[in-house]
Protein backbone atom coordinates (compact mmCIF):
# COMPACT_ATOMS: atom_id res chain seq x y z
CA UNK A 1 0.00 0.00 0.00
CA UNK A 2 1.27 3.34 -0.62
CA UNK A 3 0.89 6.11 2.58
CA UNK A 4 0.62 9.68 2.32
CA UNK A 5 0.98 11.11 5.94
CA UNK A 6 1.73 14.55 7.57
CA UNK A 7 3.79 14.87 10.96
CA UNK A 8 2.80 18.04 11.77
CA UNK A 9 -1.57 17.34 11.76
CA UNK A 10 -1.27 13.76 12.23
CA UNK A 11 -2.76 12.63 8.81
CA UNK A 12 -2.37 9.72 7.50
CA UNK A 13 -3.61 7.54 4.30
CA UNK A 14 -3.16 4.55 2.93
CA UNK A 15 -4.15 3.68 -0.83
CA UNK A 16 -3.72 0.38 -3.49
CA UNK A 17 0.10 0.54 -5.22
CA UNK A 18 -1.49 -2.66 -7.39
CA UNK A 19 -4.47 -4.45 -8.76
CA UNK A 20 -4.11 -7.05 -5.92
CA UNK A 21 -4.57 -4.42 -3.02
CA UNK A 22 -8.01 -3.21 -4.34
CA UNK A 23 -11.09 -4.50 -2.03
CA UNK A 24 -14.19 -5.73 -4.73
CA UNK A 25 -15.62 -2.29 -5.36
CA UNK A 26 -12.21 -0.61 -6.39
CA UNK A 27 -11.51 -3.48 -8.58
CA UNK A 28 -15.11 -3.98 -10.29
CA UNK A 29 -14.89 -0.06 -10.77
CA UNK A 30 -11.28 -0.29 -12.32
CA UNK A 31 -12.33 -2.57 -15.06
CA UNK A 32 -15.24 -0.54 -15.78
CA UNK A 33 -13.36 2.27 -16.16
CA UNK A 34 -10.26 0.10 -18.19
CA UNK A 35 -13.00 -1.48 -20.64
CA UNK A 36 -14.25 2.48 -21.00
CA UNK A 37 -10.75 3.05 -21.97
CA UNK A 38 -10.55 0.34 -24.44
CA UNK A 39 -13.61 1.35 -26.03
CA UNK A 40 -12.24 5.01 -26.59
CA UNK A 41 -15.28 6.81 -24.13
CA UNK A 42 -12.44 8.11 -22.23
CA UNK A 43 -8.80 9.25 -22.91
CA UNK A 44 -5.62 8.44 -21.37
CA UNK A 45 -5.90 11.35 -18.92
CA UNK A 46 -9.08 10.55 -17.96
CA UNK A 47 -8.57 6.85 -17.62
CA UNK A 48 -5.60 7.91 -15.08
CA UNK A 49 -7.95 10.48 -13.25
CA UNK A 50 -10.46 7.96 -12.69
CA UNK A 51 -7.70 5.95 -11.37
CA UNK A 52 -6.45 7.93 -8.39
CA UNK A 53 -9.86 8.76 -7.43
CA UNK A 54 -10.79 4.98 -7.30
CA UNK A 55 -7.35 4.33 -5.34
CA UNK A 56 -8.83 7.32 -2.56
CA UNK A 57 -12.17 6.02 -2.70
CA UNK A 58 -13.36 9.69 -3.93
CA UNK A 59 -16.54 10.53 -6.37
CA UNK A 60 -15.55 13.52 -8.31
CA UNK A 61 -17.21 16.84 -7.09
CA UNK A 62 -20.46 17.66 -9.41
CA UNK A 63 -22.03 20.36 -6.93
CA UNK A 64 -20.08 22.69 -7.67
CA UNK A 65 -17.40 24.37 -9.96
CA UNK A 66 -13.79 24.89 -7.60
CA UNK A 67 -12.21 28.01 -6.74
CA UNK A 68 -9.14 28.72 -8.82
CA UNK A 69 -7.00 28.58 -5.32
CA UNK A 70 -8.63 25.33 -5.20
CA UNK A 71 -8.28 23.81 -8.58
CA UNK A 72 -4.38 24.89 -7.90
CA UNK A 73 -4.33 22.74 -4.94
CA UNK A 74 -6.08 19.95 -6.19
CA UNK A 75 -3.87 19.76 -9.19
CA UNK A 76 -1.07 20.35 -7.33
CA UNK A 77 -2.08 16.93 -5.24
CA UNK A 78 -3.55 15.21 -8.33
CA UNK A 79 0.53 15.92 -10.00
CA UNK A 80 2.25 14.26 -6.81
CA UNK A 81 -0.39 11.31 -6.46
CA UNK A 82 0.06 10.53 -10.51
CA UNK A 83 3.80 9.67 -9.62
CA UNK A 84 2.07 6.74 -7.67
CA UNK A 85 -0.11 5.38 -9.94
CA UNK A 86 3.07 4.22 -11.91
CA UNK A 87 2.97 0.76 -9.38
CA UNK A 88 0.50 -0.41 -11.23
CA UNK A 89 2.09 -1.27 -14.63
CA UNK A 90 5.18 -3.06 -15.31
CA UNK A 91 7.53 -3.61 -18.25
CA UNK A 92 8.25 -7.15 -19.11
CA UNK A 93 11.95 -8.14 -19.57
CA UNK A 94 13.07 -7.76 -23.02
CA UNK A 95 10.18 -5.82 -23.54
CA UNK A 96 9.59 -1.70 -24.08
CA UNK A 97 6.10 -1.22 -23.19
CA UNK A 98 4.63 -1.45 -19.74
CA UNK A 99 1.90 -3.80 -19.13
CA UNK A 100 -0.67 -3.43 -16.06
CA UNK A 101 -0.25 -5.80 -13.47
CA UNK A 102 -3.70 -8.19 -13.32
CA UNK A 103 -1.96 -10.83 -11.16
CA UNK A 104 -3.63 -10.96 -7.55
CA UNK A 105 -4.93 -14.24 -6.15
CA UNK A 106 -8.07 -13.43 -3.31
CA UNK A 107 -11.24 -13.24 -4.55
CA UNK A 108 -11.79 -9.73 -5.75
CA UNK A 109 -15.47 -10.95 -7.40
CA UNK A 110 -17.48 -12.78 -4.29
CA UNK A 111 -20.61 -11.48 -5.49
CA UNK A 112 -22.29 -9.81 -8.34
CA UNK A 113 -25.33 -8.24 -7.50
CA UNK A 114 -27.51 -8.09 -10.91
CA UNK A 115 -31.53 -7.03 -11.25
CA UNK A 116 -32.18 -7.26 -7.50
CA UNK A 117 -30.32 -10.39 -7.28
CA UNK A 118 -26.82 -11.57 -5.50
CA UNK A 119 -25.01 -14.69 -7.27
CA UNK A 120 -22.36 -15.88 -4.90
CA UNK A 121 -18.87 -17.31 -6.42
CA UNK A 122 -16.49 -19.58 -5.47
CA UNK A 123 -14.39 -18.52 -2.24
CA UNK A 124 -11.05 -17.21 -1.98
CA UNK A 125 -8.07 -19.99 -2.94
CA UNK A 126 -11.25 -21.93 -4.23
CA UNK A 127 -11.82 -23.58 -1.05
CA UNK A 128 -15.51 -25.05 -2.07
CA UNK A 129 -15.36 -25.28 -5.52
CA UNK A 130 -15.60 -28.75 -6.99
CA UNK A 131 -14.07 -30.89 -9.86
CA UNK A 132 -17.10 -30.96 -11.91
CA UNK A 133 -17.38 -27.20 -11.30
CA UNK A 134 -13.20 -26.36 -12.09
CA UNK A 135 -13.40 -28.65 -15.47
CA UNK A 136 -15.86 -27.05 -17.20
CA UNK A 137 -14.92 -23.45 -15.93
CA UNK A 138 -11.36 -24.54 -17.49
CA UNK A 139 -12.81 -25.75 -20.61
CA UNK A 140 -14.97 -22.78 -21.26
CA UNK A 141 -11.80 -19.96 -20.69
CA UNK A 142 -9.22 -22.16 -22.54
CA UNK A 143 -11.73 -22.34 -25.51
CA UNK A 144 -13.12 -18.89 -25.04
CA UNK A 145 -9.56 -17.84 -25.17
CA UNK A 146 -8.57 -19.29 -28.68
CA UNK A 147 -12.21 -18.31 -30.03
CA UNK A 148 -13.94 -15.39 -28.04
CA UNK A 149 -17.11 -16.38 -28.33
CA UNK A 150 -19.29 -14.09 -26.08
CA UNK A 151 -21.64 -17.30 -25.42
CA UNK A 152 -18.35 -18.98 -23.67
CA UNK A 153 -17.89 -16.26 -21.32
CA UNK A 154 -21.56 -16.09 -20.25
CA UNK A 155 -21.32 -19.68 -19.70
CA UNK A 156 -17.78 -19.35 -17.40
CA UNK A 157 -19.98 -17.47 -15.38
CA UNK A 158 -23.01 -19.45 -15.16
CA UNK A 159 -20.72 -22.47 -14.03
CA UNK A 160 -18.95 -20.40 -11.85
CA UNK A 161 -21.76 -18.08 -9.96
CA UNK A 162 -24.94 -19.69 -8.46
CA UNK A 163 -27.95 -17.28 -7.01
CA UNK A 164 -28.87 -16.76 -3.25
CA UNK A 165 -30.59 -19.37 -1.69
CA UNK A 166 -33.72 -18.64 -0.15
CA UNK A 167 -35.32 -20.34 2.47
CA UNK A 168 -38.93 -19.86 1.54
CA UNK A 169 -40.21 -18.50 -1.56
CA UNK A 170 -40.15 -14.46 -1.47
CA UNK A 171 -38.25 -14.13 1.75
CA UNK A 172 -34.84 -12.34 2.14
CA UNK A 173 -32.12 -14.59 1.20
CA UNK A 174 -29.46 -16.53 4.04
CA UNK A 175 -26.58 -15.24 2.31
CA UNK A 176 -25.27 -18.53 0.72
CA UNK A 177 -25.35 -19.81 -2.55
CA UNK A 178 -28.32 -22.28 -3.72
CA UNK A 179 -26.95 -26.07 -3.96
CA UNK A 180 -25.78 -27.50 -6.88
CA UNK A 181 -28.32 -29.87 -7.42
CA UNK A 182 -30.68 -26.36 -7.81
CA UNK A 183 -28.65 -24.50 -10.11
CA UNK A 184 -30.55 -24.20 -13.16
CA UNK A 185 -27.71 -23.66 -15.76
CA UNK A 186 -30.15 -22.19 -18.87
CA UNK A 187 -31.34 -19.74 -16.23
CA UNK A 188 -27.84 -18.99 -15.17
CA UNK A 189 -26.82 -18.40 -19.29
CA UNK A 190 -29.57 -16.18 -19.57
CA UNK A 191 -28.89 -14.23 -16.33
CA UNK A 192 -24.81 -13.69 -16.99
CA UNK A 193 -25.57 -12.73 -20.96
CA UNK A 194 -27.70 -9.36 -19.49
CA UNK A 195 -24.45 -8.45 -17.60
CA UNK A 196 -22.17 -5.69 -18.03
CA UNK A 197 -19.19 -6.41 -20.14
CA UNK A 198 -16.94 -4.72 -17.61
CA UNK A 199 -18.35 -7.40 -14.62
CA UNK A 200 -17.80 -10.22 -16.83
CA UNK A 201 -14.36 -8.98 -17.58
CA UNK A 202 -13.66 -8.83 -14.18
CA UNK A 203 -14.59 -12.46 -14.03
CA UNK A 204 -12.44 -13.47 -16.55
CA UNK A 205 -9.49 -11.70 -15.29
CA UNK A 206 -10.16 -13.17 -11.77
CA UNK A 207 -10.20 -17.11 -13.66
CA UNK A 208 -7.29 -16.30 -15.55
CA UNK A 209 -5.57 -15.54 -12.27
CA UNK A 210 -6.80 -18.71 -10.73
CA UNK A 211 -5.68 -20.86 -13.65
CA UNK A 212 -2.34 -19.59 -13.26
CA UNK A 213 -2.30 -19.52 -9.01
CA UNK A 214 -3.24 -23.26 -9.63
CA UNK A 215 -0.35 -24.23 -11.31
CA UNK A 216 1.57 -22.06 -7.98
CA UNK A 217 0.17 -22.78 -5.43
CA UNK A 218 1.28 -25.47 -2.72
CA UNK A 219 -1.07 -28.07 -0.90
CA UNK A 220 -0.32 -28.61 2.55
CA UNK A 221 0.05 -32.27 3.78
CA UNK A 222 0.95 -34.06 6.90
CA UNK A 223 4.26 -35.20 4.72
CA UNK A 224 5.05 -31.67 3.53
CA UNK A 225 3.73 -29.30 0.74
CA UNK A 226 2.81 -30.39 -2.92
CA UNK A 227 2.80 -28.96 -5.98
CA UNK A 228 0.52 -29.64 -9.04
CA UNK A 229 2.86 -28.46 -11.76
CA UNK A 230 3.63 -31.76 -12.97
CA UNK A 231 -0.01 -32.80 -13.30
CA UNK A 232 -0.76 -30.12 -15.55
CA UNK A 233 1.30 -30.83 -17.90
CA UNK A 234 -0.34 -34.25 -19.20
CA UNK A 235 -3.72 -31.72 -19.19
CA UNK A 236 -2.21 -29.10 -22.09
CA UNK A 237 -3.47 -30.88 -24.67
CA UNK A 238 -7.11 -30.00 -25.06
CA UNK A 239 -9.73 -30.83 -28.24
CA UNK A 240 -11.00 -27.14 -29.39
CA UNK A 241 -14.56 -28.01 -28.75
CA UNK A 242 -16.04 -27.82 -25.06
CA UNK A 243 -18.35 -30.88 -25.68
CA UNK A 244 -15.29 -33.24 -26.94
CA UNK A 245 -12.34 -31.95 -24.59
CA UNK A 246 -10.48 -35.44 -23.46
CA UNK A 247 -7.82 -33.72 -21.14
CA UNK A 248 -9.33 -32.81 -18.11
CA UNK A 249 -12.56 -34.96 -18.52
CA UNK A 250 -9.90 -37.76 -18.65
CA UNK A 251 -9.06 -37.44 -15.25
CA UNK A 252 -12.81 -37.76 -13.60
CA UNK A 253 -12.68 -41.28 -16.01
CA UNK A 254 -9.48 -42.37 -14.46
CA UNK A 255 -10.62 -41.69 -11.13
CA UNK A 256 -14.11 -43.43 -11.19
CA UNK A 257 -12.33 -46.64 -12.76
CA UNK A 258 -9.55 -46.13 -9.55
CA UNK A 259 -13.22 -46.40 -7.17
CA UNK A 260 -11.40 -43.84 -5.05
CA UNK A 261 -14.58 -41.35 -4.97
CA UNK A 262 -16.72 -43.28 -6.25
CA UNK A 263 -18.26 -42.67 -9.45
CA UNK A 264 -17.90 -39.95 -12.13
CA UNK A 265 -20.90 -38.07 -10.68
CA UNK A 266 -18.69 -38.66 -7.34
CA UNK A 267 -16.19 -37.30 -8.65
CA UNK A 268 -17.55 -33.76 -10.26
CA UNK A 269 -18.72 -33.33 -6.96
CA UNK A 270 -15.82 -33.64 -4.53
CA UNK A 271 -13.70 -31.13 -3.58
CA UNK A 272 -11.30 -29.99 -6.64
CA UNK A 273 -8.30 -29.45 -4.07
CA UNK A 274 -9.20 -33.06 -3.14
CA UNK A 275 -9.45 -34.53 -5.84
CA UNK A 276 -6.09 -32.40 -7.30
CA UNK A 277 -4.01 -34.29 -3.98
CA UNK A 278 -5.48 -37.72 -5.11
CA UNK A 279 -3.80 -37.19 -8.81
CA UNK A 280 -0.31 -35.81 -7.05
CA UNK A 281 -0.38 -39.03 -4.63
CA UNK A 282 -1.04 -41.50 -8.04
CA UNK A 283 1.40 -39.29 -10.00
CA UNK A 284 3.98 -39.85 -7.38
CA UNK A 285 3.48 -43.84 -6.90
CA UNK A 286 3.42 -44.01 -10.72
CA UNK A 287 6.71 -42.48 -10.81
CA UNK A 288 8.19 -44.70 -8.06
CA UNK A 289 7.41 -48.08 -9.45
CA UNK A 290 8.49 -46.79 -12.85
CA UNK A 291 12.01 -46.06 -10.95
CA UNK A 292 11.75 -49.30 -9.30
CA UNK A 293 10.69 -51.28 -12.09
CA UNK A 294 13.58 -50.03 -14.14
CA UNK A 295 15.83 -50.17 -11.48
CA UNK A 296 15.14 -54.12 -11.41
CA UNK A 297 15.67 -54.68 -15.11
CA UNK A 298 19.15 -52.58 -14.25
CA UNK A 299 19.89 -54.99 -11.94
CA UNK A 300 19.32 -58.15 -13.61
CA UNK A 301 20.78 -56.78 -16.72
CA UNK A 302 24.07 -56.42 -14.69
CA UNK A 303 23.68 -60.03 -13.35
CA UNK A 304 24.10 -61.43 -16.61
Amino acid sequence: MHTLESLESGFKLEFPEKIAEFNPVQFLQFCKDFCRLQDGLISDEDFLVALILNCLEMEPLKDRRLREDEASRLVMNMEALAETVTSFWHIPEGEKEALIDWFFVDQKVPVIEWAGQKYFGPASNLADLTYGEYEKAHTYYSVYLREKDPQLLDSLISELYRPEERKHFGLKGTGKKISLDQHDKDEAQRWASLLPFHVKFAVFVWWGNMEQYIRLAEIQTDAGPVQLEVLFKQMEVESRKVEDNTGIRGVLYHLAESAVFGTIKDVERTLFWDVMLRLYQMRKNYESEKARIEEMRHNAGGQQ
